[in-house]
This record gives C-alpha cells, structure tokens and sequence, in this order.
C-alpha cells in the first residue's frame, strides 16, 4: 500500500490566528505522515501540534525573515516536499479544514489517483462569513506522486515562474483532478483573525509579491489603516458567487466558528 504524507509550512501560526491545529489534525486523519516546516522558532505551536499528533515530523528552518521575500515561501515548500517520506506528497495549507468524516473517502481518492498520475489536484472552498461559501477550482492544494516520478525517471521541484508556488517536473506527466467538492478543504483564510492580525499579514504579503515581481512597495510595515481598507476592497470582490450553505462545516472547526458569533 502506498503511504500519503502531508505537508505545510507556518510562521508564528499561533500569532497569526490560523486555525493550523485543525488544519493538521483533520489531515491526520488520512495521512500515514505528517510534515510541519517552521519557518521561525515555533516552541508554543511546536508543542502544540505534538500534543494532537505526537509524531508529525517538525522541520524548523528559522530562516523566514518577517519581512519576507516570496522565495521563502517557495523554498520552504520545497523543504516540506523533501522532508515527506511518502509514496504521495500532499501539500496543505495551515488555513484549510478538511472533513475528517471524509477522511476514508479522500485517502482512497488519492490513492486512486495515484495509480496512474505524476500529480492529484484537489479545488478548495472559501468560507467568507455566516453560512457563506464559495468554490474554487484552483490549483492550489495538489499532491506529487514521488514513487511514481522516481519510476519514470522525472525530477520535481517547487517553482513560482507562474507567481503562484507549483510543482515543475522534468518531462511531461499525468494528472488527475478529484472533482468531488466534498473531498475539498475548506479555506478559513482570515477567519480567526483580528483587524490588526489581517492588516499586519496583508502588508507582509504585499510587501513580499512587489519584491517578486520588482514592483514598488505599496504599504509601509506600520500602514495598517490603509492595508486594512485595500483588504476589505479585495475580499468584496472575491464573495461574487458565493452562496448560503447551512451546517457546511467541517465537525473539527465547528466549536471555533461558534465562538465567532
């Protein structure tokens, strides 16, 4: 049987207000492995995440600056693919929930995408607020068949040439994506966290893609007031198309979405 490992990266998940311990539990559920990159000294989270998984793997770099550039992510990423030791490598992020009831249902999805594919692509879905949500057919949560890339003579590595972090292999492949919404994670994103937490992360993200692409810094680190207006502009645009959806989420998360109201 092929062995799934999952992994993510995080900076100061506990300062940021990531809802990371569910994110990493819930993956827990159909994954034989569990990768944690720490791009900075992680004590309380570290902790944390062994009190729930008592034996993730937790690889701390202490190299991500936090002014950052978006190298680090991209190479950060690549430190999580390298340290899986898994057939399957699946990338997660710390924001996103999947259905541990699903748990059976998305280990055999992958399972069975492996059989043929280089790469399993899954969508996710993007809780705003209330009952709100919104499907995204993207291409951001994915998986790497290393024992089948190995097979076939094909390198991978994480690039950002497209200025989204994706996996770039070495010769053509086979992919498969899972279209069963269900077995898609849910992306809290901002969700748990406080004016100040989305403005100081919505800065250093700014501030990291401008340095990417050699474009002009938009806010200054202290700039909260205006990167908290350029945020909320954004979110306005990205709820088009969402629709009301009742009891849709994930039991793990349910108890922190209650506390909200």
């Amino acid at each position: 049987m092929m062995k799934i490992s999952t992994f993510f990266i995080v900076t100061d998940p506990e300062k940021m207000g990531f809802p990371y311990l569910e994110s990493i539990e819930a993956a827990s559920k159909f994954s034989d492995e569990i990768v944690v990159v720490c791009g900075r000294s992680e004590d309380i989270s570290k902790k944390k995440i062994l009190d729930r998984i008592p034996d993730a793997k937790i690889v701390e770099t202490n190299s991500w600056p936090e002014d950052w550039h978006y190298d680090s992510m991209r190479d950060h990423l690549g430190i999580g693919l390298n340290s899986c030791t898994g057939d399957i490598c699946l990338k997660c992020d710390a924001d996103n929930v999947f259905r541990t009831s699903q748990a059976k249902e998305i280990r055999s999805a992958l399972l069975a995408g492996a059989e043929n594919s280089h790469r399993i692509t899954l969508g996710r879905i993007n809780f705003f607020h209330s009952d709100l949500f919104r499907s995204n057919k993207n291409r951001v949560i994915y998986a790497i068949n290393k024992k089948l890339c190995r097979e076939d003579g094909i390198s991978v590595e994480i690039t950002h040439e497209s200025g989204s972090n994706q996996p770039k292999f070495s010769d053509e492949i086979r992919e498969t994506y899972i279209e069963e919404m269900i077995l898609w994670p849910i992306n809290y994103d901002n969700t748990f966290m406080n004016s100040h937490q989305i403005a100081d992360k919505w800065i250093r993200w700014s501030r990291a893609f401008s340095r990417f692409k050699n474009e002009k810094i938009k806010f200054e680190l202290n700039d909260f007031d205006h990167a908290l207006v350029d945020y909320v502009n954004y979110q306005r645009g990205k709820i088009h198309g969402a629709e009301r959806i009742e009891n849709f989420h994930p039991r793990i998360i349910r108890e922190r979405i209650s506390n909200l109201t």
